[in-house]
């Protein structure tokens, strides 16, 4: 019984020596590389948005879950979700793209902006995202939101 008591306490310390700590988990770092028509109709399109996804962290991460609101001049333009799961080894940067359909009805006031002139750098937009890093003890959740004029760098790069 001792023998089985102490195998359990020396597996559960090798087992909680990989679980990064809550408390001490910092953030991702998310840079907005590209953002890409992929596909242009009548009544919707297709984009992609590129991330470059940074892991700051001492340990390894997964996350498992990303979701998305886009936003011009205050009127949600786009959301979005991926469920693929992205795996990060501690200090590590990967590329992770998410594929975006906007339905143009939706987009309406924009589109009209567009097809009407009106200067599309003109507009404030925002991109709020939110992350969820895989836990054994369930999902945390991370929220940030990137400014106008990171969007705009990524969008026009003039």
């Amino acid at each position: 019984m001792l023998l089985i008591t102490a195998v359990a306490l020396f597996c559960a310390q090798c087992f909680c020596r990989d679980i990064p700590d809550p408390a001490k988990l910092k953030e991702l770092e998310f840079m907005v590389k590209a953002i890409n028509i992929e596909d242009a109709r009548v009544m919707s399109s297709t984009f992609s948005m590129t991330l470059d996804v940074y892991n700051p962290n001492s340990s390894e991460v997964t996350m498992g879950r990303f979701e998305f609101r886009f936003y011009a001049d205050g009127k949600k333009l786009v959301h979005g979700r991926s469920e693929e799961r992205l795996e990060l080894a501690k200090l590590e940067t990967k590329s992770y793209t998410v594929s975006v359909d906007i339905n143009h009805i939706g987009a309406g006031k924009i589109i009209l902006d567009f097809i009407n002139g009106k200067k599309l750098k003109d507009k404030k937009y925002s991109l709020e995202l939110a992350y969820f890093i895989e836990t054994p003890f369930g999902d945390l959740t991370f929220t940030l939101i990137v400014p106008d004029e990171k969007i705009k760098e990524a969008l026009w790069k003039d």
